[in-house]
This record gives structure tokens, C-alpha cells and sequence, in this order.
């Protein structure tokens, strides 16, 4: 299975928003899980999530499952 994964559900799985478990989930059980590069960018640029979110997307782009 695959699927892509939006800045919405990064924010919400980043924030441990109400009802992220099931982004994480579906991400981690995906086979592949794709990151359009337009929603790296926008992510990024989400000043309001800190800095530690650079690293976090850092780790989570370094996944052998994810591909920009």
C-alpha cells in the first residue's frame, strides 16, 4: 500500500493533535509514503511549530519508506 501523506496530517502527527495515531499508523504501515516536495516546503515554513520541527522532518524524510 501507498499513500501520500499532506501538511495537514504532518502537522497534526508533529503536534500529537487529537486523532494523530491514525496518520502515524497509516504512515509507519504504508509500504511507501509519499511527501509532495510543495509540502516539505509549507511545513517548514509553519514558523508557529518551533524550530525542533526541522529536525523532526529531518528524521521522519530519513524513513527507508518515505520519498519526496
Amino acid at each position: 500500500m501507498s499513500i501520500v501523506i499532506e501538511t495537514s496530517a504532518l502537522v497534526r502527527i508533529f503536534l500529537r493533535e487529537p486523532g494523530y495515531e491514525r496518520y502515524q499508523h497509516a504512515l509507519f504501515r504504508a509500504d511507501i509514503a509519499y511527501v509532495p516536495v510543495s509540502c516539505v516546503i509549507e511545513f517548514t515554513s509553519v514558523w508557529r511549530l518551533g524550530a525542533t520541527r526541522l529536525g523532526w522532518l529531518e528524521a521522519l524524510l530519513s524513513l527507508s519508506n518515505i520519498a519526496v
